[in-house]
């Protein structure tokens, strides 16, 4: 016999779906699974082997078997060895021009997947030649401490290099000196903090730079190297940290899908905070904030949107070029949830200081979103800017980051009416002084206002709405337009739910039933059609479920609730219609 919970205690075990999700039939398993359970089963006293070792000891043996694999897809660590070995000779930074940089973007991999903070960062100069260099020799071959320089190097004016950021550094820094400090990434960070389990003393608003060496120095406390070169062994001529490196992506690969991510909570800001002014210690305060944000990378936006890389790419790319957009799509899709997490992709940073959001409506003006005359406390009309005219002015006072207002459901308002004349400033190409105009409300004759280069608008739009007009063909013409699909049956979705307990055989209901409710509306091209389906978020409100009879009450649930009453609407003339389909997919 073989006891579950010592199955639960060894790795090669503890994630089976029959373990993980116990309710059902019909578990299934991979081949290495299944040699696992039957090496346990003919020999139980080698499970009790495996299990009595250290967490970290029992990943290193299971690498192992895989190591050989796992290196031969990572040729490029060879290629970008040499070329750091070279790139950081203090003589070669010296002489180095603009060719060379260029060259660094190619050789770090946190962009393989990010074409478009490549560009920013390595694709046209952003500063002199003569600053690279300098920045460059400091970080480096300066006197200071590893971390000083870095924490220079990201926020000191002196050396930060535009497009530059955390993940960028800790892959220069370890490639440049491998025999000294490990990369500090988003997957080496889920690895060792998330999957094996280990953990610093952090503090509020770290700077990344000591995070890095807190890091590292938890590589050492507990003989990462030394461990490896034990249990595995070398297989390269690289240094060992290179190598120790692709163990945490061999974990992340292929034990990540296991871990619940933890799930972010925001404020969402209220009505009346949306519209304030700005005093110069407010500015100065949310232009600091920047050193204290996280880096946010593509690898976090596909965790929490269900996109391919390349449909994530797609969107960076028309989003930089056009600079405003609008995500589409039926009810349900995450539009809004999309927005702020795309705000933070292009960005680069998880920093909701510079972003704003607002919600058109009927009664929504052009006095509440530029500027107006609104009466205050004492019954005078006093001259008040908009929430668009101050993030406006926000990002003209801090050209050297980008600002982002998200307006939801913008269809909804009156909108040649709501941008008036910033119909024309809002035009990729019309950003700038050099297009200024004058406003309806002037404070003074000579006033004039322009859209800075830095500010960027997203615009959500759900296609499911009767009450709409149709969006004006001018403000159309200004913003590109991105469908989000339902997300049923995509792998990322389908992680999702099995990440956060839901079983297979559940996981399987949820498709097979949103896809017949959404064909069915589909087909109705008269009065329904594609944007009218049904999105996947109605499922993403998950909370915790420990046996199969919960998991079915919150399913039947959210159709009697969430998912009728919509059809209902839908078919608001055929009831019938809408019985037959409920019945389909109990």
């Amino acid at each position: 016999m073989l006891l579950r919970s010592d199955l639960k205690k060894s790795v090669k075990t503890k994630f089976l779906s029959i373990i993980r999700s116990p309710q059902g039939t019909n578990f299934k398993c991979t081949d290495s699974e299944g040699e696992n359970l039957i090496d346990y089963w003919n020999n139980p006293l080698l499970m009790k082997d495996d299990y009595q070792k250290d967490i970290i000891d029992q990943y290193l043996y299971i690498y192992k078997d895989n190591v050989e694999e796992q290196l031969k897809k990572s040729d490029f660590l060879f290629e970008n060895y040499e070329f750091f070995k070279e790139f950081r000779k203090k003589e070669n930074l010296e002489k180095m021009q603009w060719e060379d940089i260029q060259k660094v973007g190619e050789h770090i991999n946190g962009f393989t997947n990010n074409a478009l903070a490549r560009k920013r960062a390595f694709g046209y100069p952003n500063e002199s030649i003569e600053k690279y260099k300098k920045s460059f020799t400091y970080l480096l071959h300066g006197e200071d401490s590893i971390e000083k320089r870095m924490n220079n190097f990201l926020y000191n004016q002196e050396y930060k290099l535009f497009g530059i950021a955390d993940s960028a550094i800790s892959e220069i820094v370890g490639n440049c000196y491998p025999e000294e400090v490990c990369f500090y990434n988003i997957v080496d960070k889920d690895a060792v903090e998330v999957i094996l389990g280990l953990s610093y003393e952090r503090k509020k608003g770290e700077k990344f730079p000591r995070r890095f060496i807190k890091f590292n120095n938890l590589i050492k406390e507990y003989n990462f190297v030394e461990r490896y070169g034990e249990i595995i062994g070398w297989r390269t001529n690289l240094p060992h940290n290179i190598e120790l490196d692709q163990f945490f992506y061999f974990l992340v690969e292929n034990y990540g899908k296991f871990f619940k991510e933890t799930k972010e909570v925001e404020e969402e800001k209220s009505e009346e905070n949306i519209v304030k002014e700005i005093t110069e210690t407010e500015y100065e305060t949310s232009k600091n904030e920047v050193n204290n944000s996280e880096e946010f990378t593509i690898e976090d936006f596909l965790k929490d949107v269900f996109l391919s890389v390349e449909e994530a790419n797609e969107i960076l790319e028309l989003f930089e070029y056009k600079k405003n957009i609008i995500l589409q799509g039926p009810p349900g899709v995450g539009k809004t949830f999309m927005a702020k997490r795309l705000a933070y992709l292009h960005s680069g940073k998880k920093d909701s200081s510079k972003i704003e959001m607002v919600q058109f409506h009927q009664s929504y003006s052009y006095e509440d979103f530029i500027r107006g005359f609104k009466p205050d406390l004492d019954g005078n009309f006093r001259l008040k800017d908009g929430i668009f005219y101050s993030i406006c002015e926000r990002a003209r006072n801090d050209a050297e980051n980008n600002y982002y207002i998200i307006i939801d459901e913008i269809n909804r308002g009156n909108l040649s009416k709501i941008f008036g004349e910033l119909m024309m400033l809002i035009e990729g190409d019309k950003r700038g002084n050099e297009y200024e105009v004058t406003l309806t409300y002037s404070k003074n004759e000579g006033e004039k206002f322009s859209v800075p280069k830095n500010l960027f608008i997203i615009g959500t739009m759900n296609t499911a709405d009767r009450s709409l007009a149709l969006v004006d063909y001018a403000l159309r013409r200004r913003f590109s337009f991105i469908d989000v699909e339902p997300a049923f049956d995509t792998e990322a979705f389908n992680n999702y739910l099995a990440v956060n307990g839901v079983s297979d055989e559940l996981i399987s209901k949820i498709n097979y039933s949103m896809k017949i409710i959404n064909n069915e509306i589909e087909k109705d091209d008269i009065e329904l059609g594609k944007g009218y389906k049904i999105g996947h978020s109605y499922f993403c409100n998950i909370s915790s479920n420990n046996d199969e009879e919960s998991w079915n009450n919150w399913y039947k649930r959210i159709i009697k609730f969430e998912i009728k009453p919509l059809l209902e609407e839908y078919w608001f003339d055929n009831k019938e219609k809408v019985s037959d389909l409920l019945e389909r997919i109990k």
